[in-house]
């Protein structure tokens, strides 16, 4: 049989400790002398070691009393505190989870540290809110039908269009982009006022040359894609769309309509457009010229690998986009 032993603090009365003090003062602050000197004085108690006379005089000096119960029970009581005071912290933080931690230390009356430690030890972590393009009621089920189309039918040969843009005050251009498959197409530096005659004419000459260079069999499965821009919905664009991609063009008036306000779903607004403009306004733009170089060396840094890791990121974001139910989604994706 096995038998654990254990040592038990020993307690003693006031009177005891009273003695025990008075002793260890009497020898001058000698813990063996007071030991000694306790048992000639009280022959019929027992004997405390000299630890004990030391913990007692330094619990007297630092406390102001011989009980071991009330320093544990300060003890305890500032246990209670902390624990109190995170829960509030805690508490804060789950009612205004977009408040800073300076905030929360002004309203809570803590200490930015003691705040930064409560929410760590509670696995908590600062994330950034994503800013998303502001969606309307009725987006949400142009968004839905768009995806759910997009589900089964998106290819890899389907180039893409952009919107206007106007980057500076003192010199703008307007430049077509577009995406097929892992191929960047483009920039074209389209006529400042953009009608539809002229966007015809871009189609015509410089778009229609381009797709000289794909092979038939693709250019007879490839979708192309516009926005809402006034000179894609014109009549003679539509006219043209129609009898270059029968059925097989998305945007207003097309097979498929584009849904608006979804920058989030294509890939010349998700990742096309964020990648040029911050190459292009790395540094100041002296003058137009300057402008134009710059978009086509950051077009042409662009690489073929990045091109198609955009495109199929497309399904991805479609499957997001059907599972929120048409609302954003892009905070979910990893």
């Amino acid at each position: 049989m096995n038998f654990v032993f254990c040592n038990m603090p020993r307690t003693y009365s006031n009177s005891e400790y009273a003695d025990m003090v008075f002793v260890y003062g009497f020898c001058n602050g000698n813990a063996l002398k007071a030991v000694r000197e306790y048992a000639r004085r009280f022959p019929n108690r027992r004997v405390p070691n000299r630890r004990v006379f030391m913990l007692t005089f330094n619990r007297l000096r630092e406390t102001g009393t011989f009980s071991i119960r009330q320093e544990n029970n300060r003890f305890q009581a500032a246990l209670r505190r902390d624990l109190q005071a995170g829960n509030r912290i805690l508490q804060h933080f789950d009612n205004h989870p977009e408040t800073s931690v300076r905030n929360a230390s002004a309203v809570l009356g803590v200490s930015p540290q003691t705040i930064w430690r409560t929410v760590k030890g509670d696995n908590r972590y600062p994330y950034h809110i994503q800013k998303v393009q502001n969606l309307l009621p009725q987006d949400h089920w142009n968004r839905l039908n768009f995806c759910n189309w997009n589900y089964h039918i998106w290819a890899h040969q389907n180039p893409r269009s952009v919107r206007e843009y106007k980057f500076q005050q003192e010199f703008s251009v307007n430049v077509w982009l577009g995406i097929w498959n892992d191929v960047l197409v483009g920039p074209f530096f389209l006529p400042a006022r953009l009608n539809g005659d002229r966007f015809l004419n871009f189609l015509e000459n410089e778009f229609s040359d381009y797709l000289e260079n794909i092979p038939l069999q693709q250019r007879t499965e490839m979708w192309f894609q516009l926005d809402g821009c006034p000179a894609h919905y014109s009549r003679v664009a539509r006219t043209w769309l129609d009898r270059k991609f029968p059925q097989r063009w998305i945007g207003r008036g097309g097979a498929v309509h584009w849904a608006t306000r979804s920058p989030d779903l294509t890939p010349l607004d998700f990742y096309a457009w964020g990648t040029l403009k911050q190459e292009v306004y790395s540094s100041p733009i002296q003058s137009e010229q300057h402008l134009r170089n710059r978009i086509v060396a950051a077009a042409n840094r662009i690489s073929q690998e990045q091109c198609l890791a955009a495109t199929r990121a497309v399904f991805d974001r479609c499957n997001a986009c059907i599972a929120a139910r048409g609302a954003h989604f892009e905070q979910n994706l990893h």
